[in-house]
Formats: C-alpha cells, sequence, structure tokens
C-alpha cells in the first residue's frame, strides 16, 4: 500500500485489565506477551500490540491476516506488512513507535535509583564527572538510560552492556511526559521526526 502515514509515536495509558486486550487482538499479535506472569505486565505488553493494531487498521493495512514475529534475540516483525515498530512500557504508560526504515523508542518512569553507581558502570570517564557533578542526577540518569535503550532497538542490538559516550546518544531524541504526580522520561530515534500521539486522561508532554 503506498502512502503509509509513517513516523508515529503513540503514547497511551494502559488498561489494567490484559483481558481486554486479549478479547480485541487476534491470536498473531499476541507473540511475546505470554511470557508475562503479572497481569499488570502483560497488560502493558498488550497495550504496545494493540497500539500497533489500531495503526495498521488506520492504514487500511487488514492486521487481522498479519502476525508479528517474535524472537528472543531478534528485532520483532511484522510477518507481511513493510513497516518497522519499536514496542516500550513502563508503570502505567506504553509506546510504540511506527515507521517504514529503522525505529526505537523506550519509556521509563522516573523514581528512585541509585544514579552514581549506575552511571559509573554505564558512562565513559570523560562524561562521569560532568554528570556526577549535575543536579538531578536521578532524573538525568532515567533519560540516558532510556536514550541507549531507543538507540539499542533502533540498531537491533538491545541495551550494550559496556560504557558509552554521551555524544553518541546525541541524535537520539528525549520528552519528559506526566501522568498525575507521575514524571516519565521518553526517549525515540528515526529517519523522520515522528508525529506523538498521546492517548489517555490526564496524560500530556512537559514543555
Amino acid at each position: 500500500k503506498e502512502g503509509f502515514t509513517v513516523a508515529v509515536l503513540y503514547l497511551s495509558t494502559v488498561d489494567p485489565s490484559a483481558e481486554i486486550y486479549e478479547q480485541i487482538l487476534p491470536q498473531g499479535f499476541l507473540a511475546g506477551s505470554l511470557c508475562y506472569k503479572r497481569e499488570e505486565d502483560r497488560a502493558r505488553s498488550l497495550c504496545c500490540r494493540y497500539l500497533l493494531f489500531e495503526h495498521l487498521k488506520k492504514e487500511g493495512l487488514n492486521p487481522e491476516e498479519d502476525r508479528i514475529l517474535w524472537v528472543r534475540g531478534e528485532k520483532p516483525a511484522l510477518e507481511k506488512t513493510p513497516l518497522q515498530f519499536s514496542f516500550s512500557h513502563s508503570g502505567r504508560l506504553s509506546a510504540v513507535l511506527v515507521d517504514e526504515s529503522f525505529c526505537g523508542v523506550d519509556v521509563e518512569l522516573v523514581r528512585m535509583i541509585d544514579a552514581d553507581r549506575l552511571a559509573a558502570r554505564m558512562l565513559l570517564e570523560k562524561d562521569l564527572e560532568a554528570f556526577l557533578s549535575a543536579p538531578d542526577k536521578n532524573v538525568r540518569f532515567i533519560e540516558l538510560f532510556t536514550k541507549m535503550e531507543a538507540k539499542g532497538k533502533y540498531m537491533g542490538t538491545g541495551l550494550v552492556h559496556q560504557k558509552v559516550a554521551l555524544a553518541d546518544l546525541s541524535e537520539v531524541k528525549t520528552r519528559k511526559a506526566a501522568l498525575g504526580e507521575e514524571r516519565y522520561c521518553l526517549s525515540y530515534l528515526a529517519k523522520k521526526e515522528p508525529q506523538i500521539v498521546l492517548t489517555g486522561e490526564g496524560l500530556f508532554l512537559e514543555e
């Protein structure tokens, strides 16, 4: 089909009931979600698949006849549709980035972590000193982590467990999202700037 509405990033609140998504989605879209034992984890995973499913329907691509190919260690793909996608979920949000070419997205709930220790494991020495002396280290580390995840998904490598230079992540875009009292970091990488679509009461992007 010509003329896809490409480079769309969906950010949505998650219904806590996995069953709601399971009743809507065809069997071919459940791959990779059944490994989650807790219902809230499965619901977040299924919400990603629902967002992709609805996007394909809007494009007239008959997702009922397609399926997600999900192999551990490889990028997930659609069997019949020539579109790329990336999933992420955290807290009460799920994110899906869809494009014609490689793309990667990651969303993380901002929470208390040992930012100093984690940054020392992940940053090169030349970047670590400036990071440790900066304010809001907790938020900055979660932003760094989402950038690394988004780029790893874009490259098809996943999160690389080796130290990185901040300059290597400069092409990854980051936005802050809020849902009630919760704050999230949303990072993404695509060849085109995506249209961002928000779904959920009280969800908004911060300036």
